[in-house]
């Protein structure tokens, strides 16, 4: 009769093993992605889902681990895309990666002015102050035609072409890589913050 090794048995599969390959599995899906989606599907469903996915790494840096509870997320991204636009429209010289490096300082600025009404309040009014913030910058940006150029629809267009790192961020296809590779280097950049002693 054959004799088994109970041990063998029980011994657990190599995690590390495992995570790798679901790594692998998941970057392999999420790069193969917009050539087996159509480009609606890149437009209106993937790049929106990784916009909303950088908003919520903000907030979850925000609010699971400094303990600060914030609605206005959106409002400081919003700063970011404006300033970005207007970055793009009136210093084209400047390259995108620039751009959005520059447009991420000035939200950064004007997230602590915008609070600094703010820090004596604590609980459910802090709350109301940061959800403030986002009602201002929507009536701000849509009141006065320089942030959005005058455009009859009051959005944001540029219409020269965009290009980041040779990658041409008009299609689809450039716009989904270029917003992918802005999710991953935050995410990573978060996940060293959080690591570091500024984080603990």
């Amino acid at each position: 009769m054959a004799e088994f090794d109970l041990r063998a048995i029980a011994e657990p599969v190599d995690p590390i093993g495992l995570k790798a390959v679901g790594l692998v599995s998941v970057a392999a899906l999420v790069l193969a992605a917009p050539f087996l989606a159509s480009e609606y599907w890149i437009n209106a469903i993937i790049v929106p889902f990784l916009i909303l996915s950088l908003s919520g790494l903000g907030l979850n840096l925000v609010t699971g681990y400094a303990g600060q509870l914030s609605l206005g997320a959106g409002a400081f991204m919003m700063v970011s895309a404006y300033a970005t636009f207007a970055l793009q429209l009136r210093v084209p010289e400047l390259p995108l990666p620039l751009a959005l490096i520059a447009a991420g300082l000035i939200s950064g600025v004007v997230g602590p002015v915008f609070g600094l009404p703010s820090t004596r309040i604590k609980g459910f009014y802090l709350i109301v102050s940061t959800l403030a913030a986002q009602f201002f910058f929507e009536w701000l940006f849509l009141k006065f035609p320089w942030f959005y150029n005058g455009n009859s629809s009051a959005t944001i267009a540029l219409s020269r072409g965009l290009s980041f790192f040779g990658l041409n961020a008009n299609g689809a296809h450039g716009r989904d890589y270029l917003t992918l590779g802005i999710v991953a280097l935050l995410t990573w950049l978060s996940f060293n913050l959080i690591r570091s002693q500024t984080g603990r």
